[in-house]
């Protein structure tokens, strides 16, 4: 999973490259994270001992624990996507054919390394 600081790195690397497509792709994956719901704590502890159950001499229960993270579903490529990256490719790498079956292998592969 990307940190927040990762996606914001990408951000800047995108920007200084002064081309639109890697600035919308890092957007995309920003307001992604973004529509993430804010995980709700499990319970409070007390910044002064430490505490977290009811015998805690404070009445301060001010420092959240949360749960891992949950981890987010694999969501793939849309053929459109994927030809947008293929035609940003192309203008680099004159000769480069564009193949959705074979990004869709690459795809399928990533899935099955990255879900456990």
């Amino acid at each position: 999973m990307t940190t927040d600081r990762e996606l914001m790195a990408e951000m800047v690397r995108a920007w200084d490259s002064g081309q639109v497509e890697p600035v919308q792709t890092a957007l995309r994956a920003m307001r992604d994270r973004l529509a993430q719901p804010e995980p709700e704590p499990v319970a409070w502890q007390c910044s002064e001992c430490g505490g977290t159950h009811s015998l805690c001499p404070h009445e301060r229960k001010d420092v959240p624990l949360y749960t891992a993270q949950p981890q987010r579903q694999w969501q793939s490529l849309t053929d459109a996507e994927l030809w947008r990256i293929g035609f940003a490719l192309g203008e680099k790498i004159p000769d480069l054919m564009i193949d959705l079956d074979f990004a869709r292998a690459i795809e399928a592969k990533l899935r099955e390394k990255n879900s456990d």
